[in-house]
């Protein structure tokens, strides 16, 4: 087999493994320990589970509860904060529907619509008074999420955007 050929092929990977790797995490602190000496972030094929395993890590390193609602901001977005003197202050964060992952402990919603889009399922969700979308890809599998049904929702703190809960603009620019 030619060597190009070799370094162009994707290794196996499977979202639905590393999903619940970190859905495992968050349900049971206690394990954390067991598993961060057996996985590094770029064990994690997608990019979006591996900032946040990142962030995970990172709370635990720092004793910061790890509990699926705890949101830590990426070392670079505290950095930019700190360097324009934000106060601190009540927040808005703002995520993309592609950066929100279903996992099996997180922040608790309950599924009004579910669209299929030929490679993915858009999601409109209820969490608490918010209106959530979340993009799901499918990865060639069937994806059903009928409505009424409950859903966890997940997200890393490098993929949050923050906003003055007062003024609505955005913080870090």
């Amino acid at each position: 087999m030619p060597m190009d050929e070799l370094l162009s092929r994707a290794m196996p990977h499977s979202p639905e493994a590393e999903q619940a790797v970190l859905g495992s995490l968050l349900i049971d602190a206690d394990c954390v320990k067991d598993v961060m000496d057996k996985l590094q972030p770029q064990d994690f094929y997608l990019q979006q589970n591996r900032e946040i395993f990142e962030t995970i890590y990172s709370m635990f390193i720092y004793s910061r509860p790890i509990d699926g609602v705890t949101v830590e901001l990426s070392d670079e977005k505290q950095q930019r904060l700190s360097a324009k003197d934000v106060p601190e202050q009540d927040v808005v964060l703002g995520v993309r529907p592609d950066h929100i992952m279903l996992c099996a402990d997180g922040v608790k919603g309950k599924v009004d619509v579910s669209e299929l889009m030929g490679s993915s399922v858009h999601l409109h969700i209820t969490a608490g008074d918010k209106d959530v979308v979340v993009i799901v890809p499918t990865n060639g599998n069937a994806a059903h999420f009928p409505m009424g049904s409950e859903v966890n929702m997940i997200f890393g703190g490098n993929v949050a955007h923050v906003f003055s809960k007062e003024t609505e603009k955005n913080l870090e620019w």
